[in-house]
């Protein structure tokens, strides 16, 4: 073994605190102050294979933004597959498990003057099968930094929690990072953290501020994606995408929806689009640019004069065969208009209905639940999971989530989030399932295409079910399931025919009128 190897073993408090962005930090600077850095992800709890073997995905990751050259079995020499920890429980033996570690490491060490190693989650994670996080960290001889969000009272409770595993393990922690800091709150927070840990005798080793521009791709990502032809140079390639929008509208309407960093997708002989596009880019000088970048669609490209001018604002261009909405999978949406009058109570129609395919769509979903039901929130596929912390980020305008999922107890909290969500239509309503305390079964629900559906004021209900690339099957079963639910909501107030008119069409697709027998 190298004696003049460094190395640490980087843990977190919790899931989401930013362990391996912090990490994939770390590691950079490290690399500008050492020639030979390893990277190590002892056990894995999510892989991906690669070579018929099983890779934990931070070590492909890393091995992607590094280019690193250590094999794949020394840096990731344990994933855990579905079923391992049942087995493992009805046979419990892990001295093979822990001989894999320690020759991975000592593998990985030779010639090397440098080793972050990453653990999975808090300290206790892996406990299951005796290779928790500080059992790890023990058996490899490292010393421990600590990742938690930004908080003050919460944040250093967790801190003591996980210390204490540590401690208990004799793994000595070098002192922690807090992350995730609400920028408003950067002064305040990371000096009571500062205070609060000294006196328990923590170092706190940085603080780092919750910067939202972090979680949007750049152009560069997308258009390497999307596999079409460049256009332009590379300048602007690390622009920020935050919207998307499709050129289907006249030039005026444009204008109104363009924001800063969007992506225009629009096909090459809407040009008067594409010029309507570049007056954010060509007048606010002292703005952010509206466009972030452009994707021509239907393999055409601009009038060579357009082309040019274009060019001048140094947007990002890529042409693409298909056209704007195959090429995003367009959804498939049903319009209903109902024979009811949505100013009268009773014949406000609103309800939900789990489209047997599901929509097709990925959902972001936020669950907002006490400690006690985090857990269950993770298990059944919550995206987000907490409490106070994402209360405060939705106080600071995040909104990066499809659908917010909480229970009775915590909506009081909620109120104060009515113009940030009611507008979005993200705040929980029981009437649609998001408030409950069956978390996990409202999340798998939602998750396997439960939707909810509310007539507008002129008496049209407004739903997906489904997208192109679905086979015609799957967008009867669920088309008829949406409208079977419909139906059978029919208040007693409603007179004539219930169900008017249904038209079918794709994302900004002119509509198909569907026969109805419906009364």
């Amino acid at each position: 073994m190298n004696n003049q190897l460094k190395s640490f073993f980087v843990a977190a408090t919790r899931q989401n605190d930013g362990k391996t962005m912090t990490s994939l930090g770390l590691f950079n600077a490290i690399c500008k102050r050492f020639k030979s850095v390893a990277y190590m992800k002892p056990v894995g709890q999510q892989y991906l294979v690669v070579d018929d073997k099983k890779v934990d995905k931070d070590a492909v990751l890393f091995q992607h933004v590094y280019d690193l050259k250590d094999d794949f079995s020394h840096m990731s020499p344990i994933a855990v597959p579905k079923g391992f920890t049942q087995d493992y429980i009805d046979q419990p033996d892990n001295e093979k498990a822990r001989k894999v570690l320690q020759d991975s490491h000592a593998q990985l060490i030779k010639d090397k003057d440098f080793l972050v190693v990453e653990g999975t989650g808090h300290a206790g994670v892996g406990s299951v099968f005796d290779l928790s996080n500080a059992a790890v960290a023990k058996l490899l001889r490292l010393k421990v930094i600590l990742v938690s969000l930004g908080g003050i009272g919460r944040s250093i409770d967790e801190l003591m929690l996980n210390k204490a595993v540590f401690d208990l393990h004799g793994v000595e922690v070098l002192g922690v990072i807090i992350n995730k800091i609400q920028q408003d709150k950067y002064e305040k927070i990371s000096s009571y953290v500062r205070k609060g840990l000294k006196r328990q005798g923590i170092d706190v080793l940085g603080c780092i501020p919750f910067v939202p521009m972090l979680t949007n791709p750049t152009i560069e990502t997308i258009f390497e994606k999307l596999d079409g032809d460049v256009l332009s140079s590379k300048v602007g390639f690390n622009n920020r995408v935050e919207k998307c929008l499709i050129g289907d509208m006249v030039p005026h309407d444009a204008l109104s929806q363009l924001e800063p960093n969007t992506l225009f997708i629009v096909p090459a002989n809407r040009e008067g689009l594409v010029m309507a596009a570049l007056c954010g880019n060509l007048l606010d000088s002292e703005v952010v640019y509206y466009v972030s970048g452009i994707v021509f669609t239907c393999g055409k490209v601009l009038h060579e004069r357009i082309l040019e001018l274009v060019k001048r604002t140094h947007i990002p261009m890529l042409l693409v065969e298909e056209d704007s909405f195959t090429k995003f999978d367009a959804s498939v949406d049903l319009a209903i208009r109902l024979g009811v009058d949505p100013k009268n109570a009773n014949e406000m129609i609103r309800g939900v209905v789990s489209l047997p395919h599901g929509t097709g769509k990925s959902l972001k979903l936020l669950a907002i639940v006490s400690p006690e039901k985090e857990e269950e929130a993770k298990k059944a596929g919550a995206d987000f999971v907490g409490l106070d912390e994402y209360i405060d980020k939705i106080k600071n305008g995040w909104v990066d989530v499809d659908v917010i999922v909480t229970m009775p107890s915590i909506m009081p909290k909620l109120g104060a989030l009515g113009k940030v969500l009611g507008p979005r239509g993200l705040m929980p309503n029981p009437k649609t399932g998001t408030v409950t305390v069956d978390i996990g079964k409202a999340i798998k629900d939602i998750k396997g295409g439960k939707i909810d559906f509310k007539v507008d004021k002129t008496g049209i209900v407004h739903a997906s079910v489904g997208k192109v690339s679905f086979t015609a099957d799957k967008i009867k079963d669920n088309a008829n399931e949406l409208i079977n639910t419909i139906v059978k909501l029919k208040p007693s107030s409603s007179k004539g025919t219930y169900v008017k008119s249904i038209s079918m069409s794709s994302t900004m697709s002119p509509g198909i009128s569907i026969e109805t027998n419906v009364e």
